[in-house]
């Protein structure tokens, strides 16, 4: 404990000599690799730790191994798959050109594929059982005839986690076992729940035991001599039987693994077993920051062929003319025979055509000349047997005129059919695909997609579902890309692996630009902050790391929507990636690589891709004399109450050279469903008795589970909008930030709208016509009434105001695949000049300020308000409306706010730490002293002076407030705050008072309607809100500050019972809060259904409210001028509380307060 506070009181010495913002320097020179010495530093530490880690891992085997034996498939590196079949692209073995116009004019669903003629699906209810090791496994559990009547039954698709059996482990970067590779194993005992009860087993590799019978008729070989079995993902490794013989091996959990089982299936009823372990050697390339979860979760199906099939085919082109839209194109196709048929020497054409997305032909080809061709190696992929199958390829080029190319804003998508046919017409084979015509190049640091170059909005994402955790239906996928296209996303990195098939293929279809990224993460061997190329520099994973690329390459390449290849996320930069690198770069020029690991100097990549660099870190990157762009692998870490400082990084984006966007980490909080006593909830990290585990890391996300937006997603969607409407002087400047789309797309709605809620007048615009990319003025009576008009207007209405302003909303004039008509895409907001109103004075009333004093109590009296005060503490005690009790208790000094996850970022370096430091949560009032009298204008004054601390000793303040009660029964507050010396960056400075749980029912003039920071407030416009205090709460996962509205210029509580309202204002623009918890019950609680309700409403007016920050989560990341550096001793915030009875009265107060100086208040 006294090493704890020493190191402690170290920090905060260094703190007090340098600053934050030098050890913030001193992390990015670090973390980012920009000092030569420190990068150098970083090279011989991961040199030290892999001859280290060597030693290590040779110790831990030995005691591990101890006997020699044959290696099992999953602790062997060298072997990732056994009979597998060559990765290609999705197979949907057509019988003939109808069934695939068919298919794609139907929409080309996953759900039909899985019902055409030739596949059989075998997803459903399937036989399963878990045991602890792979070990326990015995030949009768593949047996024909083995007893299944103890088992249980399972989903397939799903993770086993999620079905109750074992339990779901979350971890960032540490792996959840103990680092001996190649053996990956677990000692721990974990809970099943399930349909025979609950149990508790010891388990090193659990392994899932799935068993499903399935039928065959007579003729689904009459035909078609070859039959397939496709399993698209299964986590972590799994073997195969069929009828009792074994098939094959595989692992990378994330892409599909294909078996070629003709030989083992007969008519009638046949048996598929399948082993899945939950650990294997590919587990330690799959440490990605996600749960690791277990089983079958993806589609399994079969599908039948000819002996002569179409086994794969490529697409790609090359634009001649933007302008024209004349293109060249190259078709490649792969004929698979078994050398049986190959012999016969049946002649056979191959027949392809084009169409358009209206399914007219474009073009036609028929090609005859066939040549062997030289599959690439297997990369580590075994076989057992000879496989007798012969490889033919053929290759057609032609060009295309007045072709429509593809981009996420008009992703237009042609057909590509091919059939294998025999001289006499005999279909023996047809496939196809949704192809586009797109250019990916860069050019003076900019990415040029079809010549022009595009800002980056991406976002991360995960597969994820909730309720069955990778297990994600077509559905989920469909409402995750509307998700993205609605909040202004144009790209998605597939975090950290190949995403389901039909992902892809609705991103053709819905336009969203695509970083496919490959199934690779060794985050786990790390080295001070940055992982290392532990395992990509040893040559027996080589295989391992190249099988992964070149099968995700494979199964994706003919995706309009893909644009980079990436190699991977945070596993160091080793030769492995150098391979990888140059695989791709020699089989595909059409598309960049990007890579992380190694930092921005790394030649492993067409990007300099940083995560997390702030913004000024980005513009300096950009100045480097370097090609390539700067594009932000992951930035604006969205956990809990986060995304402050977002606008910095598009003022960056969208103003420096090279600096061209990047992903936000990331869409969807992965939290899994969990109930407790009844009561349902988002579980985290350990809610699950999983160890290790990273708790909360894994909450990061725009939206919640169940897809409902974080207010931040707000933010992402205004920053992201295609256009910007500004006054620039006397004109009013229309910015299109379109690449391809003008602004006659669009239809434009405007509304004037007063300060009293009151619309003066509103209409359409018709004129805006600006191209892609440019910038256009027009005079504001081309678009709106002259402000004299509506000046006029509002006089003749005898409308009161001060501030008034335009609203204006952008939709699609017509309806497009993922936005009606209605759907408003950009929204802005113009001030008008603000009016000078005349607000007379009260007329002096002969009533005058009664004041009584009782015990400890001293009540003061003017009109329909009495104010009740503790004469010991100063505090008001009580606020009566006409008999109603408006405020119960308060006014409290308050200095601090419920930390979010981005406070508690950086351990004793956080802004939380240092607040509890200072003792800003535990604040003490000391020496209080009170006067009070009335003044010569009849007003009753209080003055309350106190010292504010944790301790006597440690004083962080001190606070005199005044309180005048005027004759017009409003209580004015007048606090000056003068701070100690040497204090953290404050949260808030402000008071907080509680009011009546029935004052549930909340008003305000100020920024919204959504919560809002002084980091995060550019999507919140000016305007007049309403909402309860429930709806005001923002139930982030692990309660935290929330429900902040800047701005403000009034806030008025009420109930449905009665007209009487509590207003709050102020001469000066304030924030609040209402909330029903305290801060201390939202700091105390880590899930929300654990929070308790106080039994009063909790508000909270700030003269200044800390920023969020977001540019990570794990260290102080609050922009300077977000903070509370307080360059005076001094801070003053007053205000005026009042009740009012009605809208009127609540406006002529406000004014009142505003606009005029009332000289009763002086004395």
């Amino acid at each position: 404990m006294l090493y704890e506070c020493n190191w402690e009181a170290l920090v905060h010495w260094v703190l007090r000599c340098t600053g934050l913002r030098a050890v913030l320097k001193l992390y990015d020179c670090w973390v980012f690799r920009t000092s030569r010495i420190l990068g150098l530093l970083l090279r011989l530490g991961e040199a030290g730790y892999a001859m280290f880690f060597d030693v290590y891992v040779r110790e831990a085997l030995h005691g591990e191994q101890g006997t020699v034996g044959q290696i099992p498939d999953w602790e062997n590196p060298t072997i990732v798959g056994r009979n597998r079949r060559p990765a290609k692209g999705t197979t949907y073995a057509f019988t003939d050109e109808a069934e695939f116009v068919s298919f794609w004019r139907s929409g080309g669903c996953w759900e039909r594929r899985l019902t055409l003629s030739n596949v059989r699906s075998l997803n459903g209810v399937w036989q399963f059982k878990l045991l602890s090791y792979p070990i326990s496994l015995t030949g009768e559990y593949v047996a024909m005839d083995f007893s299944t009547n103890e088992w249980d039954s399972i989903n397939v698709p799903s993770n086993w986690q999620c079905e109750g059996w074992d339990r779901p482990i979350y971890t960032n970067f540490q792996y959840p076992f103990p680092l001996h590779p190649p053996v990956a194993r677990t000692q721990s005992d974990y809970s099943s729940d399930n349909s025979r009860g609950h149990t508790k087993i010891s388990a090193v590799n659990p392994t899932g035991v799935y068993r499903h019978s399935f039928n065959l008729e007579d003729d689904w070989n009459a035909k078609h001599d070859k039959t397939y079995i496709v399993f698209e993902g299964v986590d972590a490794a799994f073997h195969v039987w069929v009828n009792e013989q074994s098939v094959g091996y595989s692992q990378d959990s994330k892409l599909a693994a294909e078996f070629d089982i003709s030989r083992y299936i007969h008519s009638g009823v046949n048996q598929l077993v399948v082993h899945v372990y939950r650990w294997c050697d590919g587990s330690y390339l799959e440490d990605q920051d996600q749960w690791w979860l277990s089983g079958i979760f993806r589609d399994v199906y079969l599908y039948r062929k000819c002996l002569s099939q179409i086994s794969d085919y490529s697409f790609r082109t090359q634009c001649q003319d933007h302008q024209t839209g004349k293109w060249d194109v190259t078709v490649q196709a792969e004929i698979c025979e078994t050398t049986e048929a190959y012999f016969k020497k049946v002649n056979k054409v191959l027949v392809l055509r084009l169409l358009d997305n209206n399914f007219v032909e474009i073009h036609q080809a028929c090609l005859h000349d066939f040549r062997i061709h030289q599959k690439m190696p297997y990369l580590g992929t075994m076989h057992d047997a000879c496989t007798e199958e012969v490889y033919l390829q053929t290759k057609v080029h032609f060009s295309l005129e007045h072709i429509m190319e593809w981009s996420s804003e008009s992703p237009t998508l042609y057909m590509l059919v091919i059939s294998l046919e025999t001289e006499s017409g005999e279909v023996l084979d047809c496939e196809g695909c949704r192809v586009g015509f797109r250019t990916v190049r860069v050019e003076n640091k900019q990415i040029l997609i079809n010549n022009r170059p595009v800002l980056i909005q991406g976002v991360n994402r995960h597969e994820h579902c909730p309720v069955r955790g990778k297990a994600v239906s077509e559905k989920l996928m469909l409402d995750d890309i509307l998700l993205m296209k609605h909040t202004n996303f144009n790209a998605v990195r597939t975090s950290h692996y190949p995403n389901h098939p039909r992902f892809y293929e609705l991103c053709d279809e819905y336009g969203l630009y695509v970083v496919d990224e490959a199934n690779i993460e060794t985050h786990g061997f790390e080295f001070g902050l940055h992982s290392t190329p532990y395992l990509a520099n040893r040559p027996t994973w080589k295989n391992a790391y190249m099988a992964r690329v070149t099968r995700m390459f494979a199964r994706d390449k003919n995706h309009c929507s893909v644009i980079i290849w990436s190699l991977g996320n945070e596993s160091g930069c080793g030769g492995a990636h150098f391979a990888m690198y140059s695989w791709i770069k020699h089989n595909d020029q059409s598309r960049l690589v990007q890579y992380e690991g190694g930092g921005y100097k790394t030649p492993c990549t067409d990007i300099i891709c940083p995560m997390y660099a702030p913004p000024l870190l980005c513009a300096q990157l950009a100045s480097q004399p370097d090609w390539r762009p700067v594009i932000l692998c992951e930035y604006s870490h969205a956990m809990g109450n986060s995304n402050g400082g977002l606008h910095k990084y598009f003022d960056v984006f969208r103003n420096q050279t090279g600096v061209q966007g990047g992903f936000i980490w990331d869409l969807i909080d992965q939290g899994l469903q969990c109930s407790k006593d009844g009561v349902q909830y988002w579980g985290y990290g350990g809610d699950f008795g999983d160890e290790p585990n990273d708790k909360q890391f894994c909450i990061n996300g725009l939206f919640f589970p169940d897809r409902t937006p974080h207010p931040a997603s707000f933010e992402a969607k205004y920053l992201q909008q295609p256009l910007m409407i500004t006054l620039q002087a006397d004109q009013v400047q229309v910015h299109n930030r379109y690449a391809f789309t003008d602004l006659d797309q669009l239809k434009f709605h405007w509304c004037v709208v007063l300060d009293n809620g009151y619309t003066l007048a509103a209409g359409n615009i018709h004129c805006i016509k600006v191209g892609p990319g440019m910038v256009a003025n027009y005079d504001w009576v081309d678009l709106f009434p002259s402000v004299a008009s509506l000046s006029q207007t509002a006089t003749e209405r005898r409308l009161t105001f001060d501030e008034w302003w335009v609203d204006i909303t952008a939709s699609f004039v017509e309806d497009q695949l993922w936005a009606d008509s209605q759907m408003i895409i950009a929204k802005c907001q113009l001030m008008l000049p603000k009016r000078v109103t005349s607000v007379s004075k009260e007329p002096r009333l002969e009533s005058r300020v009664r004041v009584e004093r009782g015990c400890n109590r001293l009540t003061v009296d003017c009109r329909d308000s009495s104010y009740i005060f503790d004469t010991a503490s100063g505090s008001l005690v009580e606020f009566q409306f006409r008999g109603e009790t408006l405020i119960d208790s308060g006014l409290a000094p308050c200095l601090w706010r419920a930390p979010t996850d981005n406070d508690n970022g950086g351990s004793i370096f956080s802004f939380a730490a240092r607040w509890a430091h200072a003792g800003l949560n535990k604040l003490d009032e000391y020496k209080t002293s009170t006067s009070s009298r009335i003044n010569e204008h009849g007003c009753f004054q209080l003055l309350v002076q106190k010292s504010l601390g944790p301790t006597k000793r440690k004083l962080v303040c001190t606070l005199c407030t005044r309180y005048t009660v005027t004759r017009c029964g409003h209580l004015e507050v007048k606090c000056t705050f003068n701070f100690a010396r040497n204090l953290p960056p404050l949260p808030r400075i402000g008071v907080s008072v509680t009011c009546p749980k029935q004052l549930h029912q909340v008003e305000w003039l100020g920024l919204g309607p959504h919560e809002n920071y002084l980091d995060r407030k550019t999507s919140a416009f000016l305007g007049r809100y309403g909402a309860t205090v429930e709806e005001l709460h923002v139930p982030y996962i692990v309660p935290c500050e929330n429900g902040a509205r800047q701005g403000t210029r009034w806030l008025s509580l009420g109930s449905s019972e009665s007209t009487n309202k509590c207003l709050f204002t102020s001469k000066e623009n304030f924030s609040f809060s209402a909330s029903n918890f305290t801060d201390e019950e939202l700091a105390r609680r880590v899930h929300q259904h654990e929070l308790q309700r106080a039994q009063s409403i909790n508000i909270h007016l700030d003269a200044f409210h800390m920023g969020l920050g977001g540019d990570n989560s794990w260290f102080p990341s609050v922009h300077p001028e977000f903070t509370s550096s307080i360059t005076t001793k001094n801070y003053d915030f007053a205000f005026v509380i009042a009740g009012v009875d009605s809208d009127d009265a609540l406006d002529m107060q406000y004014r009142k307060v505003r606009y005029t100086d009332d000289a009763e208040a002086v004395g």
